[in-house]
């Protein structure tokens, strides 16, 4: 229990860190509201979350947003210990964010998508 209760707080505490060096910067060099994105779409792109496809107002938070340019902020740090950058990635995608990457994000190099059926 005590365990539980300790990765929650440093799960909290690297979520708030995220934020904080995404911060000012991203938030007015790639249009709208972050904190309010991250707000509205908390645990969506989370590596310790479950699979859980946005809600609509998540998907209106998120749309608004250049995600080639929020890739310039992502870190090693966050890709390690806080974002699944695959969840991230279909969450751009899924609501129509503005220029999502086909190659890379951040650290992360984006895998192809696989071609679709016939």
């Amino acid at each position: 229990m005590a365990s539980t209760t300790r990765s929650l707080i440093f799960a909290t505490l690297m979520v708030t860190t995220c934020i904080l060096m995404l911060g000012i910067s991203a938030q007015f060099e790639c249009g709208r509201d972050l904190i309010g994105m991250l707000h509205e779409c908390k645990g969506v792109a989370r590596k310790d979350g479950q699979s859980t496809p946005p809600s609509e107002v998540c998907c209106v938070a998120v749309s608004g947003f250049d995600a080639s340019c929020l890739c310039k902020y992502v870190t090693s740090d966050m890709v390690d210990r806080v974002l699944d950058m695959d969840k991230a990635i279909s969450l751009f995608r899924t609501c129509d964010s503005k220029n999502v990457p086909n190659d890379k994000c951040g650290p992360y190099d984006i895998p192809e998508a696989a071609p679709a059926k016939a």
